[in-house]
Parts: structure tokens; C-alpha cells; sequence
């Protein structure tokens, strides 16, 4: 995956846009513990 940007957001967590290979974004929303999407 590809990360596209990201942002904190309010709540203090980050979020990041990824772009996969089927080419669908998925925003990633963690805290002290990366998520990933497969």
C-alpha cells in the first residue's frame, strides 16, 4: 500500500489515506497501535 497523506485528527489519533492495489482508498484511523488493512 501507498500512503497519500495524513492528518491528526481532533481526537488526537491519526488518520491516512492509503491507496491499495485494487486502487481503494481506506482510511486509517489508530491510535498508539497501527492498524492495518489488508
Amino acid at each position: 500500500m501507498q500512503a497519500l497523506g495524513a492528518h491528526l485528527l481532533p481526537s488526537g489519533k491519526t488518520e491516512i489515506l492509503v491507496a491499495t492495489q485494487n486502487g481503494v482508498l481506506k482510511s486509517l484511523d489508530f491510535g498508539s497501535t497501527f492498524v492495518q488493512v489488508p
